[in-house]
């Protein structure tokens, strides 16, 4: 109740500039994570295992596809490394951390983070995720659960950029590594190339893509379920770019806790 209040009555938050932005983010980054906690606590894991078959195996065979992997995924542990968790609080402080500053380098005060030969040599458009992996890491000292989210919240699966491509790079030219999961809780999966996909920075994909649309006039969008159907149409329906799962979480979080009714197919 208390972001809520603070969200709805701080003109700082209601327009489209980068820091309203990133601090709009990260308090729905926090309520997000809090309300995937509470809803894993009502049972989300076995509800998750029962719905996969019917609702998200042909999303998750694509993606695999995509990336040229294919493997049998007819249950969702073959999905989720470990299977699915709740996060702890530490996790939580870090995410939120990420989430803050997941634009930073937007503000075009980063030349100074120091990188490495992929940045330099690379063939991106838009370094911005990189730069705020490096800043988090760096120059803030921040933990890789601050550092990854920042550096994949435009990864969309292959879609768009992020550091993903680095760790994958260095381990292109090693005959026995061999990806066996999607998406993973654990950082050290991705840092070493042993997944794809990083739960929370999908979580952070979706939220950081939803404000953006929301605000993307310079002020609040008063149709947040049209926001809401346009990315299901076109990052999910059109091409996978967001994380099924997690687009339903946020959906349901919209609904339950932000009270905008949401009218899923």
């Amino acid at each position: 109740m208390f972001l809520e209040i603070f969200f709805d009555n701080l003109d700082l938050l209601n327009d489209s500039n980068i820091l309203s932005h990133s601090n709009r983010v990260c308090i729905l980054m926090i309520e997000f994570l809090y309300y995937y906690n509470n809803t894993f606590n009502k049972g989300l894991s076995n509800k998750l295992r029962h719905e996969y078959q019917d609702k998200y195996l042909e999303y998750y065979r694509t993606i695999l596809t995509k990336f040229n992997i294919s493997k049998g995924i007819e249950k969702l542990e073959k999905v989720y490394k470990l299977g699915i968790r709740k996060f702890t609080a530490s996790e939580i402080v870090n995410y939120s951390a990420g989430a803050f500053y997941h634009d930073v380098a937007m503000l075009n005060i980063m030349d100074f983070i120091p990188t490495d030969e992929f940045i330099k040599d690379g063939d991106f458009k838009d370094f911005h995720t990189l730069k705020a992996y490096y800043f988090l890491k760096y120059v803030l000292n921040q933990k890789d659960e601050a550092a990854l989210i920042a550096g994949l919240h435009h990864e969309c699966y292959g879609y768009g950029n992020g550091i993903l491509k680095n760790f994958l790079d260095k381990k292109a030219n090693d005959p026995k590594h061999k990806i066996d999961f999607l998406m993973s809780f654990e950082t050290e999966d991705i840092v070493n190339a042993d997944a794809l996909a990083y739960f929370p920075a999908k979580m952070l994909e979706i939220v950081d893509i939803y404000d953006s649309l929301t605000f993307m006039n310079g002020s609040r969008n008063k149709n947040p379920q049209e926001v809401v159907m346009f990315m299901k149409s076109m990052f999910i329906d059109e091409k996978i770019k967001i994380d099924p799962i997690a687009f339903s979480l946020f959906t349901k979080f919209l609904s339950e806790l932000k009270g905008i009714e949401i009218y899923e197919e």
